[in-house]
């Protein structure tokens, strides 16, 4: 196996496209007073507010769903347990900072583990994603970095 030295975490600063949409109709859905504190079939709404959504153009009605529910599905559950913070487009904190503060931590623990020396944290903005050129930092979220190692 090669020899990996560096690490580059990517931070997204937001969700957008058809998840910021969906996160907006869960977020005026919510109500922790329900038992599952969403009325109804929340993904059934989410669908259909998200189905003209630009970056779900060209994605059939029968591929939507599958590409839909699941976010929905992860998002609801995290609800549940959080509250309504977690269905916000940004986090409560500075993801990136909170990283950027950690760097030594993270290469002494990670040093042991994988020989690994340098650790770098890499805003993206969510306008930049699907432009950039590796498909694992296109699928950064927030809360989720994309991280490459090198």
């Amino acid at each position: 196996p090669p020899i990996v030295s560096e690490a580059v975490f990517y931070v997204v600063d937001r969700f957008g496209g058809w998840k910021a949409r969906a996160l907006g109709v869960l977020s005026a859905a919510f109500d922790p007073a329900l038992p599952e504190c969403f009325p109804g079939k929340p993904a059934e709404a989410v669908l259909e507010a998200v189905a003209d959504c630009d970056d779900l153009a060209g994605v059939d009605a029968k591929a939507l769903r599958p590409r839909v529910f699941p976010f929905v599905a992860y998002k609801t559950k995290q609800a549940r347990e959080g509250g309504a913070l977690v269905l916000a487009e940004r986090l409560p904190f500075d993801e990136a900072q909170v990283l950027e503060d950690s760097v030594g931590y993270l290469c002494r623990t990670l040093l042991e583990l994988k020989n690994l020396k340098t650790i770098r944290v890499q805003r993206v903005a969510f306008e930049d994603l699907a432009s950039h050129p590796d498909p694992r930092v296109q699928a950064a979220l927030p809360g989720e970095p994309a991280i490459l190692f090198a």
